[in-house]
C-alpha cells in the first residue's frame, strides 16, 4: 500500500530547493562545456536558453513567495528563525539574477560573448545559494513545522505558495517542465500530484512538448 504522505511546508521548500540547486549545477557544468567546445552552443542555443531562463525565474518566483506569503505567515509560528537575515540574502541575489536574463536574451540571438556573463552571474547566484538554504533548511524543518501547524492549515499555505509562484513566473510550459524534470523520483511523482491532472497528462506530455523538448539533453529522463 502507498503510504500517504502529509502535506508540509518544510517538505515544499526543500524540493523547490532541489529543483534550483540542480539547475545552478547543471547550469554552470554547460557554460563550461560549451566554452571549451563552442558548437555545443549552436547545437543546445535554444533550449540552453530557455533552461537558464526557467531557473531564473522558479528561483525569482520562489524567493517572492518566501518574503510575501511564507516567511510573514511563519513568524508568529516559528519566531526565532533568521527571517531579516533571509530577506536581506534575497535582496543579495536578484541583481545577479536580473542581470543573468539579459545575458541570457543576448546569448539566444547568438551573441556569443556573453556566456561568460551568464557564467559569472550564475557562479556569483550559486555562491550565495547554498549557504543560504542551509541557513533555511537548518530553521524550517519538517518536525517543527509539524509541531505548531495543522496538515490541512499546511496545505492551504502550499496551495497559495504555488498559485503565487505560477503568477510570478513563467511562461508556465518552460517553468512546470523544468520543475518537474529537475527532481528524481520519487519527488517528481509527488510533485505531479500536487499538479492538476490535465497539466500532467495533456500539457506538459502532449500540447507543450514541443515547447520544452530543447531542454531535454539538461533534464532527467
Amino acid at each position: 500500500m502507498e503510504q500517504k504522505i502529509t502535506p508540509n511546508i518544510a517538505r515544499s521548500l526543500f524540493t523547490i530547493h532541489a529543483v534550483i540547486t540542480r539547475g545552478l549545477q547543471v547550469s554552470l557544468e554547460y557554460t563550461g562545456k560549451i566554452q571549451s567546445d563552442p558548437q555545443l552552443g549552436n547545437q543546445y542555443r535554444a533550449g540552453f536558453a530557455d533552461y537558464v531562463h526557467s531557473l531564473a525565474s522558479v528561483l525569482h518566483s520562489h524567493h517572492l513567495v518566501e518574503d510575501d506569503l511564507t516567511f510573514p505567515y511563519l513568524r508568529d509560528k516559528l519566531p526565532d528563525a533568521p527571517y531579516d537575515l533571509i530577506a536581506s540574502q534575497h535582496q543579495e541575489m536578484i541583481p545577479f539574477i536580473e542581470e543573468l536574463e539579459k545575458s541570457i536574451e543576448s546569448w539566444k540571438t547568438g551573441n556569443d560573448v556573453e556566456l561568460e556573463k551568464m557564467q559569472s552571474f550564475l557562479k556569483s547566484i550559486n555562491d550565495l545559494w547554498h549557504p543560504h538554504i542551509q541557513l533555511e533548511e537548518e530553521f524550517f524543518t519538517i518536525e517543527k513545522l509539524d509541531g505548531c501547524i495543522p496538515p490541512d492549515e499546511q496545505m492551504e499555505k502550499i496551495k497559495e505558495a504555488a498559485a503565487h509562484s505560477q503568477k510570478n513566473s513563467g511562461p508556465p510550459f518552460l517553468v512546470i517542465p523544468f520543475i518537474l524534470f529537475n527532481l528524481p523520483e520519487p519527488a517528481r511523482s509527488g510533485m505531479k500530484k500536487a499538479m492538476p491532472s490535465e497539466v500532467v497528462e495533456q500539457l506538459v506530455p502532449v500540447t507543450w512538448k514541443q515547447n520544452w523538448e530543447p531542454m531535454q539533453p539538461f533534464l532527467l529522463n
